[in-house]
């Protein structure tokens, strides 16, 4: 069943924990993790908190899971967090939902401010029923970007104003993030291929490893002003070098990918208008082309 299971309060501080569960891997109603090993396989959730779920230290590998980490309330602050999911990597919900309204917020909170997140994802790399924030860390996602589900989905606002963004895909182009456009790249590799971005300089900005194979690489940086140098390598090779480019200021991709843009850009969709492709398109939901 669950692996570690708390009534109220589940706080990991440090040691080596390895759980191979059929349910929830960490399961409480406020989990914090500041410290410490985790290897978590399960057949559920990796990391579940019904009401908040903070990660400020520590390695967290979650290699087999349906939904990575799950929780109304997901700030990530430190650490170092990998994921690969069936499903959605990282899912801010409060549980409220049903199949009929998906797309409605629910008032939960995805919150990056630094550490490294790296998802690759069956489903939604990063999914939140509210509002969606990076302000520092470097993210990597990764997404099949298949009809309904995409890298980034999210039912109120979104924003990115701090860190580092990397984006691998099965070829969706996606939309600016309140502002801060993505530089998208025809860029192939296969699972286990590294992805940097690197500045004028040589620095690394940050770097993903996707454990499925990609055709499009998107990148953004708070570190790279618009028409500044920089240089993606995929692999080891040199996929570009030159100036930061904004590429991607329209989608058009499956709604979820980038979806509640709608909310903030409703007329963003292919056919720019709010009934999309799919009929959703101005939520950036379901077939939002």
């Amino acid at each position: 069943q669950k692996g570690i299971k708390a009534a109220t309060d589940l706080t990991v501080l440090g040691g080596v924990i390895t759980i191979n569960s059929t349910d929830d891997g960490l399961h409480a109603v406020n989990v914090t993790v500041s410290g410490g090993t985790l290897s978590i396989q399960t057949g559920d959730d990796g990391i579940h908190a019904d009401t908040s779920l903070t990660i400020s230290g520590g390695t967290i590998s979650i290699l087999q899971c349906s939904e990575g980490i799950e929780s109304s309330d997901i700030t990530v602050s430190g650490g170092v967090t990998t994921i690969v999911a069936t499903d959605d990597g990282v899912n801010a919900t409060n549980g409220s939902g049903s199949s009929f309204n998906r797309e409605a917020s629910d008032g939960s909170l995805l919150l990056v401010t630094g550490g490294e997140l790296y998802v690759t994802a069956g489903g939604d790399a990063l999914d939140s029923n509210g509002n969606l924030q990076i302000t520092g860390g470097v993210v990597g996602i990764y997404a099949m970007s298949s009809m309904g589900d995409g890298a980034i989905d999210y039912n109120g606002t979104g924003s990115l104003t701090g860190g580092t963004l990397i984006i691998a895909s099965t070829g969706t182009n996606m939309t600016s993030i309140s502002g801060i456009s993505l530089m998208a790249l025809s860029a192939s590799g296969s699972a286990g291929t590294e992805i940097q971005l690197l500045d004028a300089s040589g620095n690394l900005l940050g770097a993903f490893t996707p454990q499925s194979s990609f055709s499009t690489v998107l990148v953004a940086s708070v570190a790279l002003e618009s028409g500044s140098t920089c240089t993606v390598s995929v692999g080891g090779n040199t996929a570009y070098t030159g100036s930061f480019t904004a590429n991607s200021s329209t989608g058009y991709g499956y709604g979820n990918s980038f979806g509640g843009f709608g909310n903030s850009f409703d007329n963003n969709g292919f056919n720019n208008n709010n009934n999309g492709f799919g009929g959703h398109g101005g939520r950036g939901g379901r077939g939002g082309w």
